[in-house]
Parts: C-alpha cells; structure tokens; sequence
C-alpha cells in the first residue's frame, strides 16, 4: 500500500498546475469531455504502463533532452498551426461546438507527447525501482494522473460555459506555444519551473 499512496501523492502533486494539466484544460474546452477524458486516460495507462515495465532501463533508452525538445518542437507547431487556422477563420459560423478532427486521438497524442519523458515518467520508474511493486506503484500513478485529468476537464468546462469557442481556441493555441517554448528553453537552459 506503501507504493500505491506515494505514486499517487507524488504523480497527482506534481501534475497539479503542470503544462499537462494546462494543456488538457484547453482541449476540453474545445469539445467532447468524454473524448478528451477517453483520450488521456488512454495515453496514461500505456505510458505509466510504458514507465513501470521499463524501469531505470526507460532513461538509458533515449537522452531526456532529446524527448524534451521533441515535445516542445510539436507543441510549438501545433500552437502554431491552431493560429493559422484560426486567422483564416473570419467568425463562427455555428454557435455549436465543432472542433476539427478527433478529440480523442487529438488528446491522446498531445498529452502522450507531453508526458512522455515527464518528471512523474522518471518519477515513476523510481518509484518501481524503489518498492519492487510495480503493480502499486502503476495503479497509485494512473490514480494520481487521472484525479489531475478530471479536475482540468471540469475546469475546461466550466471555462467554456462562459467564453466563447473562437476566443477558446486563441487561448489554447497560445498555451501550446507557451508550454512549446517554456519545454525547449528550460532543456536548453537545464531548469524548471513546472
């Protein structure tokens, strides 16, 4: 039990206010809460899954900083593509909520990039390590993942009851070239804040 409390504490402490936690706040207010929800949660059974089966040997797989800059890259063009499109689009056509693509894959991608290599990753192999109880220590993460996921969810929503789509989605695509920029310079420049 020892090992499922401090996944969960160390995973849901260290997600709250996170860029994840950001990023799955904007997509929900851009759409379908379940979508976003089914997403994501998909995203953190496989990498937290990903995460215990793999250990220390995780880390010695691939350079952090080179997943880091990675992920901060395609942040950044996806922030980037969302305010292309949104400057081609005079106004809204529909009062109905429409967002493009699938949201379910869309934030299964997203939030998959933007954990994957993350500090509750790391956390989490040393967490397995630590305990020797990997099944604890996987379902205390997802718990502590999936508690940050559905507060943000509920916040999108609530966000989303009072601002309109169009300037919904402008935020969102600043908050991806924010989050983008925020990953590649503190890899750069080896700090964090979140």
């Amino acid at each position: 039990m020892e090992a499922f409390f401090a996944s969960l504490a160390l995973v849901a402490l260290s997600e709250l206010g996170d860029k994840t936690m950001l990023v799955v706040l904007a997509l929900a207010g851009q759409g379908s809460a379940k979508q976003v929800f089914g997403g994501t949660f998909l995203a953190i059974l496989l990498l937290f899954g990903g995460a215990v089966l793999l250990g220390e040997a995780a880390v010695e797989l691939l350079p952090r900083q080179y997943i880091a800059y990675g992920s901060g890259i395609l942040f950044i063009a996806i922030g980037i593509y969302g305010l292309v499109v949104f400057l081609r689009r005079k106004e809204e056509h529909s009062i109905e909520r429409k967002p493009a693509g699938n949201l379910f894959w869309s934030a299964f991608g997203i939030f998959a990039v933007a954990e994957l290599g993350d500090k509750t990753q790391l956390a989490t192999v040393g967490l397995t390590v630590k305990f020797n109880s990997p099944w604890a220590v996987f379902f205390g993460a997802v718990a502590g993942e999936t508690l940050i996921v559905l507060l943000a969810i509920l916040l999108g929503k609530v966000v989303a009851r009072y601002l309109p789509t169009r300037l919904i989605n402008l935020i969102a695509c600043f908050i991806f070239i924010a989050v983008g920029a925020y990953i590649v310079v503190s890899v750069a420049f080896q700090f964090t804040i979140l």
